[in-house]
């Protein structure tokens, strides 16, 4: 079955490049089967081989549906990616239609932008559609267009500002659009705006120096200047930006040795660009025409010294420096290379074929353009990226490297961007062919050029699949996972191998998380009945039933049970006069206590604290979920804002909620700090003085929130010396939820 749909894909793609490259038929019909093929090759790449292809960073974005309140505590590089994946998720309803959607959505998208990008650029329909053709040679190209991670977006509002900053008159109303382009670059890919920023500033610079550009090009880098540090200024203020920028001043400390910390990362590298900003403004308002006359003649001399040396000593020299940085590049991540191809180089440079045409297309086409002195603005642009690809490759040397993470693949990001301004050059060496220029006389050379490009598109896509069997790659979801995901979404999964990867766990916990559900660690922890298995995976609920809060009954052997702190469990017995208390170091004793005690449990504090709400939270036995900002019921989700420090709070939200487990009554009082904890037990304690008139019999749960009033604060629920702010039994206290 395996070799009939390879045989279909290589029809496909033959079928693709022999209407692009030699029909003679509208543009519409062409750009029409480059998004059929793009549209297959997502599906193949996908689901191709029983599986569905994913990666470590996507699963991870993909999981942050399950947090609606992922920005203010998750690490993302982009903004953009997780709301479309979310308004995604809205529309399909199913974590992995959503990824599938989102890689047509772009794949599309990209073909299209791309075309009139090109177009924009002067590029006939003919060569535009070529140099699209080009990039499925590529996975350079293909996996980062499919793949759902904010580089996705990034990449392509890149593109447009780009664009628009080559072809486009600066007018009052342009200025505008141009400062909201950068910012929204920034929030959707700060890696993008960093790169992009760069090429942009490198290009103007190179126009401007080389006198080439009037005023128009002067008052372009004036904009682009004013709209860099508009955005960084907004992006490094923004409360949101809090861990990504934490994680760069990480990155930054490790590599230069120093200890700043987050707000002095984001005034020092602000005005890093302040200072730079102003350096470059000064030496291009201030450029000598003796300058731009030196550097006009430094690059003729290259020209000369090129148009000297034999084409083929040239294209050696150039191949053997793209082996050369490829060769260093895998130096840098050869365990990841070794465990992919499985060791072998046979398997390495054979699907890399894709790879290595694209690159010496571009390398004769390159040097053609550079010999006949044709260098556009592209051709600019994508000798730019080579640079900065160098340069990243050399700052990965010095990169931060942890037992699972690596910050060392800067090149190949940065190949990412440059192959989709190289196409166009890489079409220019194919069409130049004669066979283009006059026409063909024989049908033979046509059928054998379209048949090899379709061979190495296949073998781009199989490269970009990573294919069982020449791969060792299991950053996949099993197909069976998906499907149990899909029927089952609220349940608990274990798998029924041991010993898996971290990135295979990692990539399995993700989709898990975003179908709902939680990947199990522990079968120590599996108390509820078997829903359903797979080859792969048992498939939980928890047995348990709610309790109303009304008759939850304590008996003279009820037990408050509570993390370490000794003053809250103290403080808790004395409220609820209850003597038989216990703290909890461990999820191991909570069983002993809550499975198999004939009286009825009591548990303070959230998971974090209380080792018996972590385990009954994981074992997914609860109807309400609490966590440091958020309280998620079944019907509705609370947020509230983190301290700073974490001890100086205002307000936060607490749960009382009770269910019958293992037939043992359990109440639980937790909130998202513990001020709102002790707001929960002072609430629980004023409903037990009124004989429950607080809580009505149909009561299984309720949610609160705890509001700073009086200034005062609970010696128990004080985190600090200088803690003013924090519960008191004075404090506004107002039910938001009973359910």
């Amino acid at each position: 079955m395996d070799m009939v749909i390879l045989l279909f894909l290589f029809l496909l793609c033959f079928l693709s490049v022999y209407l692009i490259l030699f029909g003679e038929i509208s543009y519409r019909i062409k750009v029409l089967s480059l998004v059929i093929l793009s549209l297959t090759l997502v599906v193949f790449i996908r689901m191709g081989f029983n599986r569905y292809f994913t990666t470590t960073d996507e699963s991870y974005y993909l999981s942050l549906i399950a947090r609606p309140m992922w920005y203010k505590t998750a690490i993302v590089s982009g903004y953009v990616t997780p709301i479309l994946l979310r308004l995604f998720y809205r529309i399909l309803g199913d974590p992995v239609k959503v990824v599938i959607w989102n890689s047509v959505f772009f794949m599309v998208l990209y073909v299209l932008v791309i075309f009139f990008s090109y177009r924009r650029f002067g590029f006939s329909d003919r060569h535009s559609l070529t140099a699209i053709l080009l990039l499925f040679l590529t996975r350079m190209y293909l996996w980062p267009t499919i793949e759902a991670r904010p580089q996705q977006v990034g990449l392509l509002v890149g593109l447009i500002l780009v664009v628009l900053t080559i072809s486009v008159n600066l007018r009052p109303s342009t200025v505008l659009l141009f400062v909201s382009i950068y910012i929204l670059l920034i929030f959707s890919h700060v890696l993008s705006f960093i790169l992009y920023s760069t090429l942009i500033l490198g290009y103007l610079t190179i126009k401007i120096v080389f006198g080439n550009a009037g005023e128009s090009y002067l008052k372009k880098l004036d904009v682009t200047l004013v709209s860099i540090l508009i955005s960084w200024a907004i992006f490094v203020f923004m409360p949101y930006s809090y861990y990504l920028i934490k994680n760069m001043t990480w990155i930054l400390n490790n590599m230069a040795g120093a200890d700043m910390t987050v707000y002095q990362f984001s005034l020092i590298s602000l005005g890093f660009l302040v200072i730079s900003s102003a350096g470059l403004y000064t030496f291009v308002r201030n450029l000598p025409i003796s300058v731009g006359r030196f550097f006009e003649v430094f690059w003729n001399s290259i020209v000369d010294v090129l148009a000297r040396i034999s084409s083929k000593a040239i294209l050696i020299v150039a191949v053997l420096g793209i082996a050369g940085a490829v060769v260093l590049q895998i130096i840098l991540e050869r365990s990841i290379y070794s465990d992919v191809y499985g060791g072998s180089l046979v398997s390495f440079l054979f699907f890399q074929m894709g790879n290595i045409a694209f690159g010496l297309f571009y390398v004769d086409g390159i040097l053609y353009k550079i010999r006949q002195r044709e260098i556009s603005d592209l051709d600019i642009l994508s000798l730019l990226w080579i640079f900065v690809s160098v340069g990243l490759l050399a700052l990965s040397f010095f990169m931060p490297e942890g037992k699972v993470w690596t910050f060392r693949n800067w090149f190949l990001r940065a190949i990412q961007y440059f192959v989709i301004f190289a196409a166009p050059v890489a079409a220019h060496a194919l069409l130049k062919d004669e066979m283009f220029k006059h026409g063909f006389k024989s049908i033979f050379k046509p059928l054998l050029v379209a048949s090899l490009v379709s061979m190495l598109i296949v073998i781009s896509v199989l490269n970009t699949s990573r294919i069982p069997g020449f791969y060792d790659y299991d950053v996949v979801w099993p197909s069976d996972l998906v499907t149990l995901c899909q029927h089952y979404p609220s349940a608990g999964y274990y798998p029924r191998t041991e010993g898996s990867m971290y990135y295979t766990e990692f990539a399995v916990r993700n989709l898990v998380t975003a179908c709902g559900g939680e990947l199990l660690r522990e079968p120590s922890i599996l108390q509820g009945s078997v829903l359903a298995s797979s080859d792969r995976f048992y498939v939980y609920t928890g047995n348990y039933v709610p309790l109303s809060l009304f008759n939850f009954e304590r008996t003279p052997g009820t037990r408050i049970l509570c993390g370490r702190n000794s003053n809250t469990l103290a403080y808790a017995g004395s409220l609820l006069g209850i003597s038989k208390l216990v703290p909890v170091r461990g999820g191991e004793e909570c069983f002993s206590y809550c499975l198999s005690s004939a009286d009825s449990v009591i548990l303070i504090g959230g998971s974090t604290s209380n080792p018996c709400v972590r385990v009954l939270e994981s074992s997914r036995v609860v109807p309400v979920r609490v966590d440091s900002i958020m309280v998620k019921t079944p019907s509705s989700i609370y947020t509230t804002s983190l301290g700073n420090p974490w001890w100086n709070t205002t307000e936060g939200l607490f749960v009382i909620q009770a269910i019958k487990y293992r037939n043992v009554p359990i109440l639980i009082l937790e909130g998202t700090n513990i001020d709102a904890t002790m707001a929960a037990l002072e609430y629980y304690a004023r409903s037990r003085m009124h004989s429950n008139s607080l809580i009505n019999n149909n009561t299984h749960y309720i949610v609160g929130k705890w509001e700073e009033t009086d200034g005062r604060v609970l010696d128990v629920a004080r985190g600090s010396p200088e803690d003013s702010n924090g519960f008191s039994p004075s404090d506004r206290i107002t039910i938001i939820e009973r359910g």
